[in-house]
């Protein structure tokens, strides 16, 4: 089994990156246009009726089916979405 270790700025890029930014930072428009059928997040926001107190939940049963509907049949919940777009961002922060 191959396996490459990055090494220690691996580490410290992930840690500079978790927590530190907004989900506007996150949810990219880039990453929006690929994934949903909305251009920014802030507009993901506003078409689901619900409050970005919802959004904040780890799980949320009204969001994880907002987000199976308008996820271009992508993400089966809130949680795999933002996962993904943590996921994304640190990919380009390693760039």
């Amino acid at each position: 089994m191959d396996f490459k270790w990055y090494g220690d700025d691996l580490i410290k890029k992930i840690k500079e990156i978790n927590g530190k930014y907004s989900y506007e930072e996150i949810f990219t428009s880039a990453f929006m246009k690929k994934y949903t059928k909305s251009n920014n997040f802030e507009e993901f926001i506003s078409k689901s009726g619900l409050g970005l107190k919802e959004f904040k939940q780890e799980t949320n049963k009204n969001l994880d089916e907002y987000v199976r509907k308008n996820t271009n049949n992508y993400f089966t919940s809130w949680k795999l979405m933002r996962n993904r777009a943590i996921m994304e961002r640190i990919k380009n922060k390693l760039k």
